[in-house]
């Protein structure tokens, strides 16, 4: 089935109500709307930006006075070297723990445990 076959499948319907309900929504003769134009406001004032000062004409801008172009040397970047590029993050760690420090710790926090004594709170 192509798209114009199925633009006419109201057709079908023709000769009855529903058929002419549909032939008014999609028949050739579709009535004519007609849209009032668009209001255009007419601009009567020449408006040229905003004014400073109070909107007079002769007023100067208070912040031309307080503001000045500073011209600032900023560095820029340079690039990588290959040698900078292939350091890892775990190579800015100072000091790795080994594993007889780190079972010292393990046997300390367990000590810790094994001998915890509470508190003396007053009944």
């Amino acid at each position: 089935m192509n798209g114009e076959d199925s633009l006419d499948n109201w057709k079908q319907f023709q000769g009855t109500e529903l058929g002419s309900l549909l032939g008014s929504i999609y028949g050739q003769n579709r009535p004519k709307i007609n849209y009032p134009k668009p209001k255009v406001k007419q601009e009567t004032v020449d408006r040229k930006g905003f004014i400073p000062g109070g909107a007079r004409s002769d007023a100067a801008d208070p912040r031309k006075a307080t503001r000045r172009d500073v011209k600032v040397a900023v560095p820029k970047p340079t690039g990588r070297s290959a040698e900078q590029e292939n350091i890892k993050p775990i190579d800015y760690i100072p000091k790795r723990k080994n594993l007889t420090m780190i079972q010292q710790d393990i046997d300390d926090i367990r000590m810790r445990q094994e001998h915890y004594r509470p508190a003396f709170v007053k009944p």
